[in-house]
């Protein structure tokens, strides 16, 4: 059987990303889990839905502004940056939300703060859902990607974006020694956006990325990998991420690193398949020993994610409860009521105390997951206000106006 290549040209980009299907329309097809090799007579209904996929993924924005030589986001994105309107987003998010009762989302962004105008179209929107009092806007929870520099670049704007409903932020830090990209960025600038956006109520997650040239640890500077994880750390970052220099498909490093010799075709007895090809294993490198890179990424993970810390954490907390608002919420005790205020002219009002919460209670402000509790003690220690539920205590969350 005689097989041909058509090249079919460049792909012609939908320019407008608000004539995209509905995604409702995709989760009305999931597939239920299962070990059949043919579909199921149903897609999944949905409980199901929300059962298995209890972080919806949107597509808000696609591209970038930045050209960096490992990265395939510009040549597919044709260096071109397209964003779905505030409104469309809006009412993607109370669709899913109303139907699968999905409450965390996660933003399929390049970059979302690469273009200012854009950026506060969106957020100006969802702000205003909330301030209208919708239960959907209110309710929900988001992250997305961005730059240290565009991070910066909206530094003014952070309280809106937080009041839209923005959770985290995974942030393309890299290296911060700018030994392996420059786009803005360096250890100052990096930590001053981790401390924007911790102010701000918003969780900073870095994105790493080791390389050739990066030592695990350096007794001078802030070049190596540990250095800079030590860094992160204490700058904020809740979460992170470190993968490896990796040759994809679409970037300007692709072919120059398979035609140098660079590429593995096989490690031992396993042959290099695209699926390894993730940034967690090593499948191109100079280095003589590249199982030490390996290792490197191993041991930075024990470090940040360091089982003692996490316990020393919990019991010796430096910081104040995060999942709450940053700006300056306050909760206090009015009779057996509690109140919070935001400033002197804005106040929302919880259930009494002696009476069971309820699904429609919520919007009130105080949720536990999915699960209504009884208040069962309202009060203050440390400086910090605390709600105790069925005898177990929670983070608080305040959202919606009375």
């Amino acid at each position: 059987m005689a097989e041909e290549l058509v090249d079919t040209g460049i792909q012609r980009l939908l320019g407008d990303l608000d004539e995209l299907p509905d995604p409702v329309l995709g989760y009305q097809l999931l597939e239920p889990p299962s070990r059949r090799a043919t579909l199921a007579s149903q897609a999944l209904s949905a409980a199901g839905v929300h059962k298995y996929s209890p972080i919806g993924s949107l597509v808000l924005t696609l591209g970038c502004k930045f050209v960096c030589p490992y990265c395939p986001i510009p040549a597919y994105n044709q260096r071109q940056y397209r964003t779905k309107s505030g409104e469309r987003i809006a009412e993607e998010i109370e669709q899913l939300y109303r139907e699968y009762h999905i409450r965390f989302f996660l933003g399929a962004d390049d970059n979302f703060f690469n273009d200012r105008e854009r950026t506060l179209d969106i957020a100006e929107t969802l702000a205003r859902k909330v301030d209208a009092g919708s239960r959907p806007h209110s309710k929900i929870r988001w992250g997305t990607e961005a730059t240290i520099h565009d991070t910066l670049k909206m530094k003014d704007h952070l309280p809106l974006i937080r009041k839209a409903g923005l959770w985290g932020v995974w942030l393309g830090v890299e290296d911060m020694s700018g030994a392996l990209v420059r786009k803005g960025q360096d250890a100052d600038k990096t930590l001053e956006a981790f401390g924007l956006l911790r102010e701000n109520g918003i969780f900073p997650i870095p994105m790493m990325m080791h390389h050739d040239s990066q030592p695990l640890y350096t007794l001078k500077g802030q070049s190596g990998l540990l250095n800079q994880v030590r860094l992160l750390r204490k700058a904020g970052a809740i979460s992170m991420q470190v993968m490896m220099l990796t040759p994809s498909p679409g970037s300007k490093l692709y072919v120059e690193t398979y035609t140098s010799g660079l590429a593995y075709q096989s490690v031992g007895d396993i042959p290099i398949e695209p699926y390894i090809g993730d940034g967690n294993h090593i499948v191109a490198s100079r280095d003589p020993y590249p199982w030490r890179k390996q290792f490197n990424i191993l041991i930075a993970y024990l470090y940040f994610y360091n089982p003692l810390r996490f316990g020393i954490a919990l019991l010796r907390p430096k910081g104040k409860t995060h999942s709450a608002d940053a700006d300056a919420r306050h909760l206090k005790v009015v009779g057996n009521t509690l109140v919070r205020s935001t400033n002197e002219n804005q106040v929302s009002i919880l259930p009494r105390a002696s009476d069971p919460m309820t699904e429609a209670d919520w919007g009130g402000g105080f949720f536990a997951g999915d699960v209504s509790h009884d208040i069962t003690e309202l009060g203050e220690a440390g400086g910090l206000s605390y709600i105790a539920a069925d005898n177990a205590f929670f983070e608080w969350d305040l959202v919606g106006e009375a």
